[in-house]
């Protein structure tokens, strides 16, 4: 909802006035999904979770396979 807001233009001060949060806290969930692949964030959708669970999986990587084997290669 917070990203929904924001992107019709409701700025980031009203929300955090009308949630009683500070502007941070609502900048950081409003990025809360930024570099999480979709299918994780559709596994995570209905699952409570912390804020530090969405910093892990932003360095997650995922598996590459070669060979019929897969390696946790980096892509860089």
């Amino acid at each position: 909802m917070i990203a929904r807001a924001i992107e019709r233009g409701v700025s980031s001060v009203e929300i955090a006035d009308a949630l009683d949060l500070q502007v941070q806290s609502v900048l950081r969930r409003f990025r809360l999904l930024a570099g999480i692949s979709p299918e994780a964030a559709e596994m995570l959708k209905d699952t409570p979770c912390s804020m530090k669970v969405f910093g892990i999986l932003r360095h997650a990587r995922r598996p590459v396979v070669e060979n019929g084997a897969p390696t946790a290669k980096r892509s860089e």
